[in-house]
């Protein structure tokens, strides 16, 4: 059975040593100048070559994969035989290519070659339902009600509590947490299943600039698709918001768009009119 697939995403189709951003363009499904880019800044913080392994290696942990050793040694060609399927980017001597249900993408036939290390995608993580931190989740909101920094969230001239549903049929909601188990954030969005989409997609921070409620955020994005397998996940956000910058830089990097624009939409806790931006993603544009 032939197991290699022709693969060089260089949008030059020039074959150059660019093996680790050819690996990570199937793995992750982007672009080879998307990735180019991403691998530079990581290459940059890491004072390192763009090709060295704890490069790609970061980009590929920050994109949901494991590094794993495999039990006994083996070259792709029966990797693909023992692993038909999922997604798994092997370290090879001086190579690295990428393998999907048992065929591995790449300009060459590298099938022969043996596998030192692996990453495969991590399970998909599951976040913590609000209902079981109720109590502190609604101290937490309350806390923010006078904080003009907090406006954007309530979109109005007042707040009220957060209203927990007693199921998940309508709306998913979440929280997250810290080390230690204290709640830095809140994620929730009404479901449509009718129209198989995530609406009013919403989320609050009570600990700015926190890393962990950033990756929840974007797990929570990532199991709309891949868990509960929906169409489409959609919001707002105020214009003059803050985080409109994070939320036109993540459309432009996972897929997605800025679909709309509402002039002095609503009125809120500074007195003022504003603006409100809609984005939207849908399925086949989402990107990990």
């Amino acid at each position: 059975m032939d197991r290699w697939i022709k693969y060089n995403p260089n949008p030059k189709e020039r074959r150059v040593g660019d093996c680790a951003i050819r690996a990570c363009c199937k793995a992750t499904n982007r672009t080879w100048n998307e990735v180019f880019d991403d691998l530079v800044q990581i290459a940059y913080r890491q004072k390192d070559v763009l090709s060295a392994n704890k490069v790609w290696g970061e980009y590929l942990a920050d994109n949901g994969y494991v590094r794993y050793e495999p039990d006994y040694p083996m070259d792709v060609y029966k990797f693909c035989c023992n692993f038909p399927h999922g997604t798994y980017v092997l370290g090879l001597d001086g190579h690295v290519v990428t393998v999907v249900d048992g065929k591995y993408w790449d300009t060459w036939d590298s099938g022969g070659k043996n596998v030192i290390y692996f990453w495969e995608r991590g399970a998909l993580i599951v976040l913590k339902p609000a209902q079981l931190y109720k109590d502190e989740l609604q101290k937490k909101s309350i806390e923010t009600w006078y904080d003009t920094e907090y406006m954007f969230w309530n979109g109005g001239t007042g707040d009220s509590q957060i209203n927990i549903h007693d199921d998940n049929y309508e709306c998913h909601q979440f929280v997250s947490v810290d080390k230690d188990d204290n709640v830095i954030g809140y994620i929730t969005y009404a479901v449509d299943w009718a129209a198989m989409s995530a609406d009013r997609f919403g989320i609050i921070s009570f600990k700015k600039g926190n890393i962990e409620f950033a990756k929840d955020v974007y797990t929570a994005i990532c199991n709309i698709f891949e868990i509960y397998h929906l169409n489409r996940i959609q919001w707002f956000c105020f214009t003059d918001n803050p985080a409109i910058r994070g939320y036109r830089n993540f459309v432009k990097k996972h897929g997605g768009c800025e679909c709309g624009h509402y002039r002095q939409i609503a009125r809120l806790q500074d007195g003022r009119l504003h603006d409100s931006a809609v984005f939207e993603i849908l399925a086949e544009e989402f990107r990990r």
